[in-house]
C-alpha cells in the first residue's frame, strides 16, 4: 500500500491521492483487481475512462441562402404562400478540442464499478489514469436554406387596341401607311400613350393568318384569340411584349416574314421604355418604305439564363390583317411564332420580378 500512495502522489492534475486511493479509485484504476470484478486490461479500463471524460458539442454556423431556380407556369400564376425553408447540412468538418472546466456528466458509470456510489466519483477516480476531461467541439458545416425561385409565366402579354374609323389614332395608322408614308415618323407615345387596351391576355403565339382577316367588319383574329364583339379588324394595333430567357449561347434572331400593315420590333432596353418607331431594331410597312426585316442578338456563354426583353407591335390600318413573324433560338427553333408552343425560353414576367419585373399598365407605358 505504501507503494501506491507513492505512485498517485505524482499523478499530475490530482490536488490528493484520496480520489485513487478510496475503494472507488482502486477499483477503477485497478488495485482493487483480487476483490472486484472490472475489465480484464489496464487498456480497456483506460478506455472506458477516456469515452467517459470526453463530452462532444455540435456547433452550427449561421445558415447560407440560396434561392433555387424559376419556376416556369404555363398559365398566369396563381400566388400561393411560400412553402417553410428547407435546411440541409452536410456532414461533419471540424473539430476543436478543449480542456472542461467543470464536470459535464452525459453518461452514467459502467455497471462493474460498483465501488463508485455515484457518477461523479467514477468521473473522480477515471483521472487517476491521467486522463484530462476535455470537450470535443464539433464545427458542422454551413447549413443551407433553399428560397423559393420566382415564379414566371411562360408566352407573352399581348394588348389589343381598338380604334373608330377617322378618329386620330385611325388616322395615325393610314397616315403612316398610306402610299409612301413613311412610318419612322409614327409616334408610339401619340398613338398608344394613355389609351387602354380593348383586350389583354397572355398568348403562346405571336401573329395573324390572312385568311382568317377578310372581313374587315370583322374583329380581327389573332394568336388564337378574337377582338371584341362588335369590333373591326380594322384600325387594329396589337402589342406584345415579354422577355427571352436564352438556353444557349450564339444567335437569337427576329425575323417579319409579312405584315399588313405595319410592324416593329424593339429589343433591350428600348423594348422597355423610349419606344418609339424611329428606334425600333425592326419596322416594316405595307407601303414603300421598309427597314430591315431581320435582327439578330449574340448571347454569349456568360449571358445564358440572364432575360432579354422584348416588345413587338402589328398594326393594320385596312383591309387583310397580315403579320407573320418569329424568333428562333442558336438551333433554329421556332420559340415564338404564329403557331409557336409555350416554352422556358420565352416568358411574359416572373413573380418576385427580380431582373424579370412584371410589366406597367398598359396605359401607363411611355
Amino acid at each position: 500500500m505504501k507503494t501506491t500512495v507513492l505512485a498517485l502522489s505524482g499523478l499530475a492534475g490530482l490536488s490528493s491521492a484520496a480520489i485513487c486511493n478510496n475503494n472507488c479509485g482502486r477499483q477503477v484504476w485497478g488495485t482493487a483487481l483480487a476483490r472486484t470484478p472490472v475489465p480484464a486490461s489496464y487498456a480497456q479500463r483506460s478506455s472506458v475512462c477516456s469515452d467517459f471524460l470526453t463530452t462532444y458539442t455540435t456547433v452550427t454556423p449561421a445558415a447560407a441562402t440560396v434561392t433555387d431556380g424559376p419556376i416556369f407556369a404555363r398559365n398566369l400564376p396563381v400566388r400561393e404562400a411560400a412553402p417553410a425553408p428547407l435546411i440541409t447540412a452536410a456532414p461533419v468538418v471540424a473539430r476543436n478540442v478543449h480542456v472542461r472546466d467543470t464536470p459535464v456528466l452525459v453518461s452514467h458509470k459502467p455497471t462493474w464499478a460498483t465501488a463508485c456510489s455515484a457518477d461523479l466519483d467514477y468521473y473522480n477516480a477515471c483521472q487517476c489514469f491521467g486522463i484530462t476531461p476535455t470537450i470535443i467541439t464539433v464545427t458542422a458545416p454551413t447549413p443551407t436554406v433553399h428560397l423559393p425561385g420566382p415564379s414566371c409565366t411562360q408566352g407573352v402579354e399581348y394588348a389589343l387596341y381598338t380604334f373608330q374609323d377617322g378618329d386620330t389614332h385611325a388616322q395615325q395608322l393610314h397616315a403612316a401607311n398610306d402610299g409612301n408614308g413613311d412610318i419612322s415618323q409614327l409616334s408610339y407615345d401619340n398613338l398608344l400613350g394613355g389609351v387602354t387596351p380593348a383586350q389583354t391576355g397572355v398568348v403562346s403565339g405571336i401573329g395573324a393568318d390572312s385568311s382568317k382577316n377578310q372581313d374587315p367588319s370583322q374583329p380581327l383574329q389573332f394568336s388564337g384569340f378574337s377582338g371584341p364583339a362588335g369590333s373591326r379588324s380594322d384600325d387594329n394595333v396589337v402589342v406584345y411584349r415579354g422577355y427571352i430567357v436564352p438556353a444557349s449561347a450564339g444567335d437569337y434572331t427576329f425575323e417579319i416574314d409579312d405584315q399588313d400593315d405595319i410592324a416593329a420590333v424593339w429589343t433591350g432596353d428600348e423594348a422597355v421604355s423610349g419606344f418609339d418607331i424611329a428606334q425600333a431594331h425592326l419596322a416594316s410597312s405595307y407601303g414603300e418604305y421598309h427597314r430591315a426585316t431581320e435582327h439578330t442578338f449574340v448571347v454569349t456563354p456568360s449571358e445564358v439564363g440572364q432575360t432579354v426583353p422584348f416588345r413587338i407591335l402589328f398594326a393594320n390600318a385596312q383591309v387583310g390583317a397580315v403579320f407573320v413573324a418569329k424568333i428562333t433560338d442558336p438551333a433554329g427553333n421556332v420559340i415564338l411564332g404564329l403557331d409557336s408552343q409555350k416554352n422556358h425560353q420565352i416568358i411574359s414576367s416572373c413573380s418576385p420580378g427580380g431582373d424579370t419585373p412584371e410589366w406597367p399598365a398598359w396605359e401607363s407605358e411611355r
